[in-house]
């Protein structure tokens, strides 16, 4: 410290540089997980920041809905998180990278949870259609010891049915987490919650995942859809996917269906929902609601009105 800093003056520096060395860090590492416009996240790290902004009502949800290939109706929806950032709404690959290695994405997986549960109350008490939502967490929200009672606490509190509400675990686990992951999935399991395994084809999300746990929703990734019509092995090996989880009663949805040969595709393979640009993108809350109040009455056994469903649309 200089002489002539004031003991406050030096917290402020010591703090320019460790984002100055958090900022070299993250492009030192390069790959996938940095992004040149994580510079400007980094303020994220500081400690209160996030607590803040969701004060503040700069933390959103956006909402995509899910159809059913059966009937074509929506299904289901599923609720992601959006940051405020100036006039600029930034997606969550702009900023989870940094707040996963900051183990600070628990914040926003409990805010996204919440507003299901708020959304769902509101339109249940307005005697307003309602779809089951999905909602992702993280692997290191998922394993922490107090998950399920945190999400029965949000559940109470707006006293929403089980089958409304499906828990999305968005990647596996570090090895040395695999035991506790799987406990805490079977616990879900047993009480009652849906579980769903997101963006599976990718990264970690394989067979043995599928087999070790008591899954209710298969969400085969965007990847895989995406040259579905060009590649015949890719073809083969969604064939199989779909038939085993056919087999299995676990519903599949596919995500980032784009266009309609690859939904012909899909629903030829007894794929059971989609969702992706060719339904909608991603809609702000009003524009999902009023999506949702256009949908068709229901036909007297499905959750558009009662709550009372399966984890899935199945076909």
């Amino acid at each position: 410290m200089d002489e002539e800093d004031s003991p406050g003056q030096a917290h402020t520096r010591a703090e320019k540089e460790m984002y100055r060395q958090k900022r070299a860090h993250y492009r030192l590492q390069g790959g996938s997980r940095y992004r040149a416009e994580m510079d400007d996240m980094l303020h994220l790290a500081q400690p209160g920041t996030l607590e803040q902004m969701l004060d503040d009502g700069k933390v959103i949800t956006y909402w995509q809905p899910k159809y059913s290939l059966k009937d074509g109706r929506i299904c289901g929806a599923e609720a992601l998180v959006r940051l405020r950032h100036g006039d600029d709404v930034l997606s969550p690959g702009q900023f989870m990278p940094l707040l996963e290695s900051l183990h600070r994405t628990y914040l926003l997986d409990y805010f996204v949870f919440e507003e299901a549960c708020r959304f769902l109350r509101r339109r249940l008490d307005d005697s307003r259609s309602v779809v089951p939502v999905s909602t992702n967490f993280s692997r290191n929200t998922f394993v922490m010891p107090d998950f399920l009672d945190r999400l029965e606490t949000f559940r109470h509190r707006y006293n929403i049915p089980l089958a409304l509400l499906q828990v999305g675990i968005t990647e596996t686990v570090d090895a040395a987490d695999q035991a506790v992951f799987q406990d805490m999935a079977r616990k879900l399991h047993a009480h009652g919650f849906c579980l769903v395994i997101d963006d599976f084809g990718v990264a970690h999300a394989n067979l043995a995942t599928l087999a070790e746990v008591d899954f209710s929703v298969l969400k085969l990734d965007k990847r895989l859809i995406h040259s579905l019509e060009s590649n015949p092995r890719l073809l083969k090996i969604l064939e199989m996917l779909i038939l085993t989880s056919h087999s299995l009663r676990i519903n599949t949805v596919a995500e980032g269906v784009e266009r309609p040969e690859q939904l012909a595709i899909l629903s030829g393979m007894g794929c059971h929902e989609v969702q992706g640009f060719l339904f909608s993108r991603p809609l702000p809350l009003e524009e999902f609601q009023q999506k949702l109040d256009a949908v068709p009455p229901p036909r007297g056994d499905g959750a558009q009105s009662s709550g009372k469903s399966s984890c899935g649309c199945r076909s």
